[in-house]
């Protein structure tokens, strides 16, 4: 999985990324821009350079329950907050919700 465009915060054109390396668990490194974001779900690092963000779904109920940690590919509101999902973890919160079109990407 990969960061596919920059989308520009004022005009919404997209461009494309510029990868500039790998991370420590190699997941491909994009220069931040400012004025831009990805199109994908992303973290920001320390540096302000853009990696694929991780999927934030629990695997268990656990107290502390470890985290699903695939590449995100969507993102949905939960409980007001923006959480970025696998495909997989995302359809099951749409199945849960009673979805049967899924939202669209932010």
């Amino acid at each position: 999985m990969k960061i596919t465009a920059y989308r520009n915060l004022s005009t919404g054109e997209h461009v494309p990324p510029h990868l500039i390396g790998t991370t420590e668990d190699g997941r491909n490194l994009y220069q931040g821009a400012e004025g831009f974001e990805p199109v994908e779900p992303y973290e920001t690092d320390k540096d302000g350079n853009w990696t694929l963000a991780r999927c934030i779904a629990p695997m268990s109920d656990d107290v502390d329950p470890r985290l699903c940690g695939a590449p995100a590919t969507v993102e949905r509101d939960a409980e007001g907050l923006t959480c970025a999902l696998c495909a997989k973890h995302a359809a099951e919160m749409d199945a849960e919700r009673g979805e049967k079109e899924p939202p669209s990407i932010k």
